[in-house]
């Protein structure tokens, strides 16, 4: 396949802009709501922006184009395989000045892949499981499996496609996959952190929203609420999150688990099993995330694999402190250190001097926005640092800081360094 990415764009002219996706529903997870909330704003900024998925319900999305190949939700290997060429012929003929693809399985002029690399979400997927045989297991079948095989072909076709002009990642996490697991060079990725679109409560709606919130589900201002939001609970790390339950209640810590998100009979089951049914609040799907989080006192994702977390973003964005693990791009917030305004700069222009945090037992560390857990596993270092966040003084500590990051995590920061590459890309093509 061939992206064209035009015959090159003066600096403040507008662009007609080709955005891949697989699935697009503005109100799905995390990777289809960031991309709806870029083409939104390109388009606000007066750039044609046409979407092409391989399933849309809409042809049309607040000033958004949409060409879509069907509404069936259904991608199996051979509809991954036509979408693939699908996008091809559309972008052959030269009508986008540039294309974005957020999929590591097809090929545009700039690829952001969104949801990760499929080569490290494999390979964290197989360390979930917690016997060297589940393991094994694992593997086989992912080996096995027709359409995952195919997923890492396409995936390692489209970083070494020579139409690919530039590899963008959201996070230090996504940038060092990259290179780790396809040899490319650092000077071909560019590192541009992921952003999240909020809206503005006042204090006063702040404050209704959480003491509405906090009476219907029971909470007194003792209980520290701790919100899980996921689409993907088991891979973000809900049976850790669990088991570091119990160990609060052992503890006889005051905290309540606000579940948002997937909302099944197995979930209820596991936590009646271990004895903190009564610790969980199913809030199940929802559209109205600010009050979640004004609500809450800490978000915790002890995720597996996270290229960059979308809630964790959220959560910094409504002063709420998260945890996260090793296994999150968006650590990286998390960590901040030194002087501040210094570090969230060169974290924003992808120059981060924060060390990573290494794989390895135990917790990770203390920060100013919250903690980082470096084994997802390890669900006692998981109730540490979250029994160190249901006192109200270090979340305070940890809170102090974030209005600074605003700036940084916004949407429009996000696509201000986009709209950079696109232009460099349209400059090196002339």
């Amino acid at each position: 396949m061939a992206a064209s990415p035009g015959a090159g764009v003066k600096k403040k002219e507008s662009l007609k802009i080709a955005v891949v996706i697989e699935r697009f529903h503005p109100q799905g997870g995390g990777c289809e709501r960031s991309t709806a909330q870029i083409c939104r704003e390109l388009a606000q900024r007066g750039h044609q922006v046409t979407v092409l998925a391989a399933v849309s319900s809409d042809e049309e999305w607040e000033g958004v184009k949409i060409r879509s190949m069907g509404k069936s939700w259904r991608m199996g290997a051979v509809r991954l395989l036509w979408f693939r060429r699908w996008v091809g012929r559309q972008l052959a003929g030269g009508e986008f000045a540039v294309s974005l693809s957020v999929t590591s399985a097809v090929p545009a002029t700039v690829v952001q892949p969104r949801a990760g690399i499929y080569r490290e979400l494999h390979r964290r997927t197989v360390a979930r499981r917690g016997s060297f045989l589940k393991r094994a297991g694992k593997q086989a079948l992912l080996w096995m499996t027709i359409k995952q095989r195919v997923l890492l072909e396409m995936e390692k076709r489209t970083l070494r496609d020579p139409a690919v002009k530039r590899l963008v990642a959201i996070s230090r996490y996504m940038a060092q996959q990259i290179e780790t697991h396809y040899g490319i060079k650092a000077e071909r990725i560019t590192r541009v952190p992921n952003a999240a679109e909020m809206p503005t409560l006042t204090a006063a709606e702040r404050q209704e929203a959480r003491q509405k919130l906090r009476q219907a589900f029971g909470l007194d201002d003792a209980t520290t609420a701790f919100l899980f939001p996921a689409q993907d609970a088991w891979r973000k790390g809900l049976e850790p999150l669990l088991e570091a339950l119990v160990v609060l209640q052992g503890w006889k810590v005051p905290a309540v688990l606000l579940l948002a998100g997937d909302d099944s009979y197995p979930v209820f089951a596991e936590a009646a099993e271990m004895g903190v049914r009564d610790r969980i609040r199913f809030v199940g799907a929802t559209q109205h995330m600010a009050e979640l989080y004004a609500a809450a006192d800490v978000t915790v994702l002890p995720t597996y694999y996270d290229p960059a977390s979308k809630v964790v973003v959220e959560s910094l964005l409504m002063g709420v402190p998260a945890i996260t693990t090793a296994f999150d791009g968006s650590a990286d917030w998390l960590e901040v250190g030194g002087d501040e305004e210094e570090e969230t700069n060169n974290a924003a222009a992808g120059n981060s001097s924060v060390t990573g945090v290494l794989p390895g037992a135990g917790f990770a560390g203390v920060s100013r926005c919250g903690r980082v857990v470096a084994d997802p596993s390890d669900a006692q270092a998981l109730a540490t640092a979250m029994a160190e966040l249901t006192d109200p003084a270090k979340r305070k500590a940890c809170t102090a800081g974030m209005s600074k990051l605003a700036v940084h995590l916004s949407m429009a920061r996000h696509v201000d360094q986009l709209e950079q590459v696109f232009r460099q890309v349209g400059e090196q093509a002339k």
